[in-house]
């Protein structure tokens, strides 16, 4: 079942000129659009797992630490979530680096659209101005 903030969003992206797709899972459903920068093409989805305003922003990987490199990884990742406000970077077990915003849960119907192409956007852009600091901490 496609979750009503899904179908929310969709709609906002499409009416803003956003290419996307959607997919409905067995206990959530997303939205998801690509972005291209001048650095790095980023692919944002758009989770829902309730007919509620609860949505989770999250990029796919944008980079991969290896193991030696974590402590880069780790302090890297506070500096660009306290020097970008709107996102907070992430690394996982494996390195992984992504990009992640929880929306407010007291969002209105009409507002998580609107809210979502804002954040997809500035999304994009701070993936896009942080993916070379990320490179450099990797390659150092």
């Amino acid at each position: 079942m496609i979750f009503q903030a899904t179908r929310t969003v969709q709609q906002a992206f499409l009416t803003s000129g956003i290419k996307c797709s959607s997919a409905d899972l067995a206990n959530f459903s997303y939205v998801e659009a690509g972005f291209t920068g001048d650095n790095y093409t980023v692919k944002i989805r758009f989770i829902s797992e309730d007919n509620d305003n609860d949505v989770k922003m999250l990029t796919d990987n944008i980079a991969k630490f290896p193991k030696n490199k974590f402590a880069n990884a780790y302090k890297l990742m506070n500096e660009l979530s306290r020097k970008y406000k709107y996102v907070k970077f992430c690394v996982d077990d494996d390195g992984d680096v992504t990009a992640q915003y929880d929306f407010p849960i007291c969002l209105t119907n009409e507002a998580v659209g609107k809210v979502a192409v804002e954040i997809a956007l500035r999304t994009a852009k701070i993936v896009d101005d942080a993916y070379p600091e990320i490179m450099k901490a990797i390659w150092q």
